[in-house]
């Protein structure tokens, strides 16, 4: 409990050293510089909401944060923050135009509630197209199968994991 109750005078004697470079774990992020490969995720609007709070106060787009929450859950935050201090196109949108589209659930096939069941309450009707390198897409699709889900319903309930909202196949009791 002391992390959430710490004074802010309390700092640790480390925070006025001189910063050091981040060690990497020796992965290759060299193929992570094109993001050719779309990922579309599927989330209730409550997540939308929170999505779009969290990057106003990050100032950051949500494909950025999407990227960020996701490539932290596979390759690490120790990584993250190292390729973010390098400012490693990977991490860093200074060079890639990417966006976000909000569109509706579909519609052909099967009906969206039995491809995954969903709450009452947790209606899944706002989906984010984030494109990411085809590495980190393969490496989701592993997890993906490792779990038996979709890639979709894999990373929606990662990514609702991270930002505290309730995965709509679980309810509170």
């Amino acid at each position: 409990m002391k992390f959430f109750f710490r004074k802010k005078d309390a700092r640790k004697t480390y925070e006025f050293a001189p910063r050091t470079e981040i060690s990497l774990s020796g992965r290759a992020y060299n193929r992570f510089q094109d993001r050719d490969c779309a990922i579309k995720i599927w989330v209730p609007e409550s997540a939308k909401t929170k999505i779009d709070e969290i990057c106003s106060y990050l100032d950051t787009s949500a494909s950025d944060f999407i990227r960020q929450v996701l490539f932290v859950h596979i390759y690490g935050r120790t990584d993250f923050l190292g390729l973010t201090q390098m400012r490693h196109p990977s991490i860093v949108d200074s060079h890639i135009s990417t966006g976000i589209r909000f569109s509706t659930p579909p519609s052909d096939g099967l009906p969206f509630t039995m491809q995954q069941p969903v709450a009452p309450k947790q209606k899944i009707d706002s989906s984010f197209k984030v494109w990411v390198p085809a590495k980190f897409s393969s490496d989701l699709g592993t997890l993906a199968i490792r779990h038996g889900e979709t890639i979709s319903s894999y990373v929606r309930k990662v990514f609702l994991t991270h930002i505290s909202e309730p995965s709509p196949s679980i309810q509170p009791s």
